[in-house]
């Protein structure tokens, strides 16, 4: 299968918790983030082809320490055969400038190079 990907993809080394701002629930946490997106691990499956505004803990994983908040759309939830877990691929929906800023000083302190 090829690389659909446009953006370079991340790992984190930490988990930042993942909270549905709708509902103010913890559904989970990021494993990886670009600037287009991210993949949300979760004990649930999620539902595909909805939005979802999330807020992104950052509270002691960037030396801004502001919640990210992002309006992302799921676009893929599988399950991960290895662990009892979920894992979700999340495309970000009209970023604004800061919460971009965000994403990068979260890429820059947090990230790591998978490829």
């Amino acid at each position: 299968m090829s690389e659909r990907r446009k953006n370079k993809r991340w790992g984190l080394q930490s988990e930042p918790a993942a909270v549905d701002a709708k509902s103010g629930s913890t559904i989970g946490y990021l494993s990886d983030i670009s600037l287009g997106g991210m993949m949300l691990v979760s004990n649930d499956p999620l539902q595909t082809n909805i939005v979802m505004p999330l807020t992104v803990d950052l509270s002691n994983k960037t030396s801004k320490n502001e919640p990210l908040k992002v309006v992302t759309t799921i676009v893929r939830c599988n399950k991960d055969h290895k662990k009892s877990s979920f894992k979700s691929g999340l495309k970000l929906v009209d970023v604004a400038l800061h919460e971009l800023k965000a994403i990068e000083l979260l890429i820059a302190e947090q990230g790591i190079d998978d490829d």
